[in-house]
């Protein structure tokens, strides 16, 4: 089968952060932007969007919000072939991290070993650095700028942390071989996570525990928060993007605390709400 070839570049650095995927047929943009996160780690926690020619490809419910300007197109309507021979990805708009990206003419062709087994929708052919840092892009442009040495571990006083989205052991790990066998994607994977931001995901669960989708919002970031900045929740998180895709290990945690506070009594106090959300993460474990 034949595959599409990109070259995915860091703007940050693109000799030293980068990758070059094969990509199967002519997916639409929230698989494409989903199959282009994957290869860099990236948590999704966060849209991403598209730019091609001055038009910007964004999620179709920003289209929703006055700021965005009439011009700018829904993702679900367009595709890789829409974007044509150059464009540029970009993850998470307030960090920003953006990827100018090339598709190549020559085609990569691939083959399974036997009839049962299932195409990849996309592979990392090539590349150099290990992934962003979710919700940490300084971090990343001082490691990238010499500013943080390569020995270096978490810098509280500094606040520069090593990425939670990532299993490191000092910042020196960013540029570390990667693992080229274990970046092959399949059709399930990635539609999860480009469904994920399709319909933005519902709070079914959360209905009775949330009075409106602010509430939820603001206890998302909260969470993610913790598991960045409180070294339990770190430790935790690490264990269990061990076994665990990143984006079910973040709900697992969420899940857990929405749980163990529903079940609470009204009169117990922050000690006991503590002690019973410590206790019910390390179940987790």
């Amino acid at each position: 089968m034949e595959y599409t070839k990109i070259k995915v570049s860091s703007k940050d650095d693109p000799k030293r952060f980068y990758r070059i995927l094969a990509v199967q047929g002519n997916p639409d943009l929230y698989t494409l932007g989903a199959i282009i996160g994957k290869s860099i780690n990236a948590w999704f926690e966060h849209f991403y969007m598209f730019r091609s020619k001055k038009i910007s490809f964004v999620p179709d419910s920003w289209l929703e919000d006055a700021l965005y300007w009439n011009d700018d197109q829904a993702m679900s309507k367009y595709y890789l072939s829409d974007l044509g021979s150059s464009f540029v990805y970009e993850y998470d708009t307030g960090e920003s991290y953006d990827f100018d990206c090339k598709v190549y003419k020559k085609k990569i062709n691939y083959d399974v070993e036997s009839e049962d087994e299932e195409f990849p929708v996309a592979f990392v052919v090539e590349g150099k650095g290990q992934g962003i840092f979710e919700n940490d892009h300084r971090t990343l442009w001082m490691y990238l700028a010499g500013q943080i040495k390569p020995d270096a571990t978490d810098d509280e006083e500094n606040y520069n942390f090593l990425p939670m989205n990532m299993s490191f052991t000092s910042f020196g790990d960013f540029d570390a071989p990667l693992d080229i066998e274990d970046m092959t994607y399949y059709k399930e994977e990635i539609e999860f996570t480009a469904n994920h931001f399709r319909s933005e995901p519902s709070q079914e669960q959360d209905e009775d525990f949330f009075e409106n989708e602010e509430e939820v919002n603001s206890f998302m970031y909260k969470v993610a928060g913790d598991i960045f900045l409180n070294p339990d929740m770190n430790q935790l998180f690490r264990k269990l993007i061990e076994n665990h895709d990143i984006n079910d290990a973040y709900e697992m945690i969420v899940e857990t605390i929405v749980k163990t506070i529903s079940n609470m009594d009204e009169d117990a106090d922050q000690t006991e709400f503590d002690e019973a959300i410590s206790n019910a993460l390390n179940s987790l474990k």
